[in-house]
């Protein structure tokens, strides 16, 4: 019995999904390091086998399942095999301890081998497989055959687990298309693949490649999930497929009107996956939770200066909705310590005098100046005069900054084409 062996090792750095009361085949490469040969059949065959430890080392399970060898193994030789591991029903923390059994002699740890130990996490199906996906735009109304559209999609990750975007096993949106029946008709969808890992309770924003069947007629489009080798989300409970009634037609039995018609749809599809790309690119880089608000609020409390930023802006007839948001713009920012510096061309829109006098009567930091029609100096250069009352500007920069706007002025107020240049001016108080 002393001479019973062996060198057991994982074929792959990678494991598999370990999901309770479920098998799970684990590829292995084992050697046999001792004298003897090892018989894959007869009375006392060697076989791959594992014991189920919990997290403190008491013991879960005794006799795993056996796997057998390909062929007998004579001293010295190797082989690859597929060892099958039931995983407990009950989800938690377990570990795993792949050895070798002669049958009816004895385990091989009882003879010294060590055996090879996995510290593992099992998880319910329902919970690792939980996600929700939205759609972000609508499809155009009627699809070709065989076209290939691109359909933005929000994806949340609401298990406790990372998806990963590449190695064996990676998560990937895609679908089903199904006939008026719901009887399958494309089973395996285009997949579309994540930038990156999506961590547990993250999302994004993806567009999924969607490909349209290649006949006409009325279907169900069901936009799922899936983690490669392993399984469809839509198998378990945490996750719930969105479905969409299309039809597909032969672009000839068109007319143009209904051509055109569809054009615009597809335009408008890829406007909006280009639009709802850059929104959640502004959400998770550019903006700013109330946490990091605060920590910039006291980090800027110990500056021993803070310099006056002037933002100067001109404006002609700007249309109402735009001049608010432009103005709201500089009154949403962090930093204090800023005058918002306007110059109104003689704008001839009677609301433009009107926002503008409403924002400074409530902001004391917006500083106005209504240029009359007769006005000598183009625009730029008179606001930096209002900016220059504001914060007597040494005189030669003064100078130098009229002579810079002079030469880089716009078109006569009279051109329609004219769109007023804007300025932002620090001054170390």
């Amino acid at each position: 019995m002393s001479d019973l062996q062996a060198e057991l090792q994982l074929k792959s750095i990678t494991l598999p999904l370990f999901l309770s009361d479920r098998n799970v085949l684990l590829p292995l490469h084992v050697q046999n390091t001792g004298h003897q040969t090892w018989l894959a059949q007869g009375q006392n065959p060697v076989c791959v086998s594992y014991h189920w430890l919990m997290a403190d080392r008491s013991l879960a399970l005794r006799d795993g399942l056996r796997s057998v060898l390909p062929r007998d193994l004579a001293a010295g030789e190797t082989a690859d095999i597929q060892a099958t591991i039931a995983v407990p029903a009950t989800p938690g923390h377990y570990i795993l301890q792949l050895t070798l059994v002669q049958e009816g002699v004895t385990w091989f740890e009882k003879v010294g081998f060590k055996p090879l130990e996995l510290p593992l996490q099992i998880y319910a199906p329902e919970h690792h497989f939980a996600a929700r996906l939205s759609v972000l735009a609508e499809l155009p109304s009627l699809l070709y055959p065989n076209e290939v559209i691109r359909l933005p999609l929000r994806v949340m990750n609401t298990s406790p687990r990372l998806w990963l975007c590449g190695g064996d096993t990676p998560v990937h949106v895609t679908y089903h298309w199904l006939n008026a029946d719901r009887s399958n008709v494309v089973r395996d969808g285009l997949r579309a693949g994540f930038a990156e890992d999506i961590k547990a309770g993250d999302d994004c924003v993806i567009a999924a490649q969607i490909q349209a069947p290649d006949k006409p007629g009325q279907y169900c489009l069901q936009l799922t999930l899936v983690q490669e080798l392993v399984a469809w989300f839509e198998q378990y409970a945490g996750f719930q497929m969105p479905e969409l009634l299309v039809e597909v037609v032969d672009a000839a039995s068109l007319d143009k009107a209904q051509q055109r018609q569809q054009q615009t749809a597809r335009a408008a599809l890829a406007k909006a996956v280009g639009t709802e790309e850059h929104r959640f690119w502004i959400e998770r880089h550019d903006t700013l939770a109330a946490a990091d608000i605060l920590k910039i609020r006291i980090w800027m409390a110990y500056w021993p200066r803070r310099p006056l930023i002037s933002v100067i802006m001109p404006t002609y007839n700007t249309p109402p909705a735009f001049l608010r948001a432009a103005i709201e713009s500089v009154q949403q920012q962090i930093y204090p310590d800023w005058e918002l510096c306007i110059a109104d061309d003689a704008s001839t829109d009677p609301q433009v005098r009107e926002i503008l006098q409403e924002y400074a009567a409530r902001e004391a930091r917006i500083k106005l100046c209504f240029v009359p029609s007769t006005a000598i100096l183009p625009l730029p250069a008179t606001a930096l005069w209002l900016w220059q009352a504001a914060n007597t500007l040494p005189c030669w920069i003064m100078t130098t900054l009229l002579r810079l706007m002079r030469c880089i002025s716009l078109p006569e107020r009279s051109s329609c084409t004219r769109k007023p240049l804007g300025f932002i001016l620090i001054r170390i108080a």
